[in-house]
């Protein structure tokens, strides 16, 4: 009998350790799939903010093109505050989805906020020549959770 219970300690700690190796390579295979995609984020912020001319931007990303110092010129606008926040990314190395939530705050000359808002978005997203490209947006809901893939 003793001979069973050490045979069972070993099955068992073979099967725990293999399953921390699953759970650490799967968290490990996901913080890579964000990494890859930072470039997607830093152009939605840039878009945003108007730093990318008008007739630059990806067309996908045209809603995000607020250029609020272009449209509210009389406004004297000061400060424009962009959070853009990754609430999810799949992909396959090749194409994939990205759940974007964008938090855009502006500030007039005296510091007051004279526009705000937030927008919910999934971003179909493709590598193409070695650069993630935006190629369709769905609005979505504010949470991962609440949204399913519109295509």
């Amino acid at each position: 009998m003793d001979k069973f219970f050490r045979v069972m300690k070993r099955i068992l700690c073979v099967i725990g350790c293999t399953l921390v190796a699953v759970i650490i390579a799967g968290v490990l295979l996901y913080v890579a799939m964000v990494i890859d995609t930072n470039s997607v984020k830093r152009e939605i912020e840039a878009t945003v903010k108007g730093e990318i001319p008008y007739t630059e931007i990806n067309e996908h990303l045209k809603f995000h093109a607020y250029h609020f110092s272009e449209r509210y010129e009389d406004e004297n606008i000061g400060n424009i505050h962009v959070k853009v926040k990754r609430e999810f990314v799949l992909h396959n190395w090749k194409e994939g989805y990205m759940w974007v939530l964008t938090d855009i705050h502006v500030d007039d000359v005296d510091g007051e906020i004279i526009r705000g808002g937030q927008d919910g978005s999934v971003f179909k997203i493709q590598k193409i020549d070695g650069k993630w490209v935006v190629v369709d947006r769905k609005p979505a809901m504010k949470t991962f959770a609440e949204v399913t893939v519109p295509w």
